[in-house]
């Protein structure tokens, strides 16, 4: 699943323990450095949305729903999502979190878990993720496959809002006992499939709970477009957005998550989850101070010597491009941040639609 890494690494100080000795800011750094030597996880998707010149082709679907195509048209195409969000018992659905050409994916909450960021912030912590794939991506027999720590069952015969699908149960064990959830997987329309996965917790729930959750969404029969707070005037040539997340600080402190490709992804690429495993660019806007750099608490720019890095201080938000493992140089990146116009973090009525 995509998660905000800040999410998954602040979720482990649920409960009290010894402090660590390296700081999450330590660990998404190292993390970083080592992608280029990873492997993609198995069971997500990409996306090929066109940037600068390039446009994306949008395709209607039953229920009001808005999927991108790759087939490039004249101009440039804002990307959408036709998902909104929902209450279902003690769980919150969406907004819709990473949206890609591959699908779309709305985490879910549930009431009173919580993690906080570096500055004591406390953001509400996925439990889980509901994705709807486009037709022909979604491979049945990799339902779970990037939940990391747990063991799947086989597969029994369920029905999602009378939609016929599949389950299988998940079991994470560690030394206090097993917990058991459920994964599910339906086809919403031919070819084409939405699943639901829940974390590996230390915590049990019924197939039942999983039901629910996963019958809780539907189509809004409207589309927005997902945005971004700045404008690219320049991007190295070749190079396309393949995964792009907005977010408000109501949820977390990273507002703006997006990653590029030098060249679309295809094959088993477009199954493939896009995070800090893939060799490519990030570029991340977040609430909160950079740490160990020459900026430190003042605006303005620091870009790596080392390494194809380059940090924006603006007020109480930094945004940074990272091409350490794009091949790219830290001048080339230095040329895409300066020649950015970035919009007020702050004031999603003046982000721009991906694509524009």
């Amino acid at each position: 699943m995509v998660y905000h890494v800040r999410d998954v690494l602040e979720s482990t100080r649920r409960t009290p323990s010894p402090p660590a000795r390296t700081s999450t800011d330590d660990i998404i750094a190292r993390a970083r450095g080592i992608r280029r030597r990873r492997t993609a996880a198995a069971g997500g998707a990409a996306v090929a949305v066109a940037v600068a010149a390039l446009g994306v082709g949008l395709a209607n679907r039953p229920g009001g729903t808005e999927i991108l195509t790759a087939a490039p048209v004249a101009g440039n195409t804002a990307f959408r999502t036709g998902y909104g969000e929902y209450r279902t018992g003690p769980n919150r659905i969406g907004p819709v979190g990473q949206i890609t050409t591959g699908y779309q994916e709305l985490p879910v909450y549930r009431d009173g878990l919580t993690w906080q960021d570096d500055q004591g912030q406390a953001y509400p912590l996925t439990d889980g993720a509901i994705r709807f794939y486009r037709p022909g991506v979604f491979d049945p027999a990799t339902l779970g496959a990037d939940e990391g720590g747990a063991t799947f069952g086989p597969d029994f015969t369920a029905e999602v809002g009378g939609v016929r699908g599949f389950g299988r149960i998940m079991t994470y064990a560690d030394r206090s006992g097993q917990y058991h959830r459920t994964a599910l997987a339906w086809q919403y329309e031919p070819d084409a499939w939405a699943t639901y996965v829940p974390r590996a917790w230390k915590t049990t729930a019924s197939t039942e709970d999983a039901l629910r959750i996963a019958g809780a969404v539907s189509p809004t029969g409207t589309t927005r477009p997902v945005k971004v707070p700045y404008t690219m005037a320049f991007v190295p040539a070749g190079w396309q957005t393949v995964a792009v997340e907005e977010a408000t600080t109501e949820y977390s402190n990273v507002v703006s998550h997006v990653f590029m490709h030098a060249g679309p992804l295809t094959g088993a690429a477009r199954g493939a989850t896009v995070d800090l495993r893939m060799d490519g660019i990030e570029i991340l806007v977040m609430r909160g101070k950079p740490k160990n750099r020459p900026v430190g608490d003042k605006d303005g720019l620091s870009c790596s010597s080392v390494t194809a890095a380059c940090t924006l201080v603006k007020g109480d938000y930094l945004l940074e491009v990272n091409g350490r493992s794009s091949g790219l140089s830290t001048a080339t990146v230095r040329k895409m941040v300066t020649e950015m116009k970035p919009a007020d973090f702050t004031d999603h009525a003046t982000w721009q639609s991906v694509g524009q």
